[in-house]
């Protein structure tokens, strides 16, 4: 139904009549008198025509005439009448989620008139603006997850329609990979004492901006230590020889106003390894690495005493290779490379030293020396399906002069989360509206240092979406739809979607389905239906990459009016002085019978025939007003009832084409909640009117 006021003009007072051959279209005043049955009175002066059309197809369509007459019955004026594109829009809107408790909403509507906001007063209170205003700010008042807004546009040329606006609860999330010891030996990576590291990478998930500089890690036993990397967005962990269980840690950030922390628990567990000490096993092994430059000696690493009691006055080189030097630092031997090996090759370094008993002890190191060169990165191509984990690739395959297995990612989509298993990564997808994710990463040289460049790759994937429910329930109302509805969906770019019907039930019953996902359940018997969508994305360097959703879909012979129950209530305005609200509603429907009221916990007035219900929630103003429901077309015996928040009946009224109820005297005060019930023995479209006494 669209329904549209018009305000015209009369010199005198007199009456006015619609003449037309429409039979969509319906009019009364704005006291919701149906103009369908004769001639309407007027005041003199202006007065608004308030004018329903069944759909938008009739209003385009509509020609007619409005007819004025004096008081002794003579026609006064002839005004053509036409509608056409006086309620061709939709309403406009922005949403703003300010940190996670607040939202501005801003109705953008061209040529509106006025606009009215309405939300659920138990999740929202307004700290800013009206119910009226351009803009409002909503205020959190406890969790939820999803909660609707309905902003009703009234434009210029008195058209009015609604929009319903979903908000999102923000959130604030930190995922961290475990973490799995591994042995080692290399002083340049290793803290002294420690002989075996791991790595957690952490990625921060939800709408709320992070910090970095906040990463941290707490519960740290066992002789275990971490050191944070905000820039590489991971945390490095090492464990003495006497870690070989397991520990839980938490790690922590905070988002980028210190407000909110979030936490994730991951476990590190420890590995056998040994710590070299040189006195009771004289041998060792370095590895020297370096980027060479011609001309410059440059200190390849320095290695920690770990040798104990030792006068180190005492060191002596026995032999070293003639490109290396060695020399002493305080108590460290001081290794540097002198020039460029001619190639990588590996070369005996003996040195000694004596104890502070006076015992010699004489060491033999393999000294590795090359040059470690810059990476070349290669192109990495990744393919898979939303909601599942791509094939493990080696994304240092294509690269050379890198080491293989971890890297360290730059820039990743919120939608790859990457696990590394057996030296290769795996990623979950999940669901967004881009097929190609891009990503960059650092590898690490031969070397063990992490490279300056980075590496490009791109995931493609194709997803059909999810499903709401496990089954959608079609009253016999709803008719046609489309299959892509019943999803959580984001519409992904460059995908060909597929429909059919699973079990050929549909089809056999006459159903159709259109290349769009389209059905129709009109003529379409009660039963339980199984439609699959598919998403197909042909992409070079890929399979054929297929994603399918499974929805079940069944149809019922019983229909039930909007608002059924108090828990579903529609919110309607209590106007304030001067003010007027109508609103109309087609109860009529495809369906052979409607559950009567009777299910409805609330008990039915005295005298009240059983029939289908509908329930409006009003919050009352300081005036009182008068409640009135007609019908306008095809609905018998209206039969109306007040409640208070309690379900105490406060007042009905029955009538065979309309009831009416004024608040005087019912006791209800400024803020009350107040419920309407309306039940007409038989369903048509009726009209529940709100008016200031």
């Amino acid at each position: 139904m669209i329904e549209i006021t018009r305000t015209f003009y009369s010199s005198n007072a007199g009456t006015w009549h619609i003449e037309t051959s429409s039979a969509c279209a319906y009019f009364t005043d704005e006291d919701g008198n149906p103009a369908t049955s004769g001639v309407i009175p007027i005041a003199g002066g202006f007065f608004n025509i308030i004018a329903i059309f069944e759909n938008t197809a009739c209003l385009n369509a509509f020609s007619g005439k409005l007819k004025i007459y004096n008081e002794d019955g003579r026609l006064c004026n002839i005004i053509d009448l036409s509608y056409a594109g006086y309620c061709d829009f939709e309403p406009v809107a922005s949403v703003v989620s300010d940190r996670t408790n607040e939202f501005v909403l801003t109705n953008t509507t061209p040529g509106t008139a006025s606009q009215i906001w309405k939300w659920d007063s138990t999740i929202f209170k307004i700290v800013e603006g009206q119910s009226n205003s351009d803009q409002i700010r909503l205020k959190v008042r406890q969790p939820f997850t999803t909660s609707v807004v309905r902003l009703i546009v009234t434009l210029e040329n008195g058209c009015s329609t609604f929009q319903d606006i979903q908000l999102t609860a923000p959130y604030f999330a930190v995922e961290a990979t475990d973490v799995m010891m591994a042995p080692g030996q290399d002083p340049v990576k290793l803290p002294a004492g420690m002989c075996q590291y791991g790595v957690s990478f952490v990625d921060v998930m939800g709408t709320i901006d992070p910090d970095w500089s906040t990463l941290s890690v707490s519960g740290l036993v066992g002789g275990v230590t971490a050191v944070a990397y905000p820039d590489e967005q991971l945390v490095r962990f090492y464990g003495p020889s006497t870690f070989t269980g397991s520990i839980q840690v938490t790690i922590s950030i905070q988002d980028k106003d210190h407000v909110l922390t979030a936490t994730k628990t991951i476990v590190v567990v420890g590995t056998i390894c040994t710590t070299v000490d040189p006195v009771t096993s004289p041998s060792g092994v370095i590895l020297i690495t370096s980027q060479y430059n011609v001309g410059d000696h440059i200190a390849t690493g320095i290695v920690p005493s770990t040798l104990g009691p030792v006068d180190w006055t005492t060191f002596t080189v026995v032999s070293q290779p003639s490109h290396v030097s060695a020399s002493l630092l305080g108590d460290d031997v001081y290794l540097e490379l002198l020039s460029a090996p001619p190639s990588e090759q590996t070369d005996p370094f003996k040195w000694k030293v004596q104890s502070t008993a006076g015992v010699w002890y004489e060491f033999t190191w393999l000294i590795h020396t090359f040059i470690a060169l810059p990476v070349a990165y290669g192109n990495d191509l990744v393919c898979g399906v939303c909601t599942e984990y791509t094939d493990p690739v080696d994304l240092t395959a294509n690269d050379v002069n890198a080491q293989p297995g971890e890297v360290v990612f730059v820039s990743l989509p919120s939608q790859m989360v990457p696990v590394f298993e057996n030296g290769q990564y795996k990623f979950l997808v999940k669901m967004g509206t881009d097929t190609i994710l891009n990503f960059a990463y650092r590898a690490y040289r031969l070397d063990g240092v992490l490279d300056d460049g980075q590496g490009i790759g791109a995931l493609v994937y194709t997803c059909a979406g999810k499903a709401l429910y496990d089954e959608y329930d079609v009253s016999c109302q709803q008719q046609a739809f489309d299959l892509k509805s019943l999803l959580k969906y984001n519409m992904p770019t460059n995908v060909t979607y597929q429909y059919s019907d699973v079990n050929g039930t549909y089809t056999a019953a006459g159903g159709t389905i259109d290349a769009n996902g389209n059905v129709d359940f009109t003529n379409i018997g009660a039963g339980t239906y199984i439609f699959e969508v598919k998403a197909i994305l042909n992409f070079s360097g890929c399979p054929a990459l297929e994603h399918s959703v499974l929805l079940t879909i069944t149809k019922g012979n019983v229909g039930v009016f909007p608002g059924d129950t108090v828990g579903q209530a529609i919110p309607h305005t209590w106007p304030t002085v001067g003010g007027f609200l109508s609103q109309h509603y087609d109860l009529r429907g495809q369906c052979p019978t409607y559950a009567a009221a009777t299910q409805d916990p609330t008990p039915l007035p005295a005298g009240w025939t059983a029939a289908g219900d509908i329930w409006f929630k009003m919050t009352a103003n300081t005036n009182d007003i008068l409640v009135q429901c007609n019908s306008i077309l095809d609905a018998q015996n209206i039969q109306m009832a007040l409640y208070d928040a309690n379900m105490v009946e406060l007042a009905q009224d029955i009538g065979a084409n309309g009831a009416a109820i004024t608040t005087t005297g019912l006791g209800i005060g400024a803020g009350d909640i107040v419920f309407v019930r309306v039940m007409p023995a038989t369903p048509g479209v009726i009209r529940l009117i709100t008016k200031a006494i």
